[in-house]
């Protein structure tokens, strides 16, 4: 451990800089470890359809079309954008406007059903590379 991190949480260093809402990252991974929100098969539906009609929607469209992935920044065409949840519904995530974005298929497959903490050094290699 160094002066500058709080340590290791699942393999990622958490350096001293980053909060979140007043509460360390560390805290917050520790939470989201033990994490599962139990979600039926039925609101897992109706988030989906949520998702595919808002698919269909000028303010997807109009997303779609500033071509960028979220979480690399890489500019994409955008019919090759795909719509990822940041709390993914599996996790108890909503298909609402505010919990979706658009993102490249390689980050949307290596992101799964991770919340975008736990996958951070990922993401950071990734806006390093583009």
């Amino acid at each position: 451990m160094t002066g500058s991190c709080f340590g290791l949480v699942s393999g990622h260093t958490i350096p001293a800089w980053q909060r979140f809402t007043g509460i360390l990252i560390f805290d917050i991974l520790n939470t989201m470890d033990h994490f599962i929100s139990p979600v039926s098969e039925r609101e897992i539906g109706r988030e989906k359809q949520k998702a595919r009609d808002l698919r269909k929607t000028r303010w997807w469209k109009d997303k779609c079309e500033e071509g960028m992935c979220y979480y690399c920044g890489a500019q994409v065409v955008p019919k090759e954008l795909t719509m990822d949840h940041l709390v993914p519904i599996i996790r108890g995530g909503k298909s609402t406007k505010n919990n979706l974005v658009t993102a490249c298929k390689e980050c949307n497959n290596k992101k799964k059903h991770s919340l975008p903490l736990e996958w951070q050094e990922e993401l950071e290699r990734l806006k390093k590379k583009g």
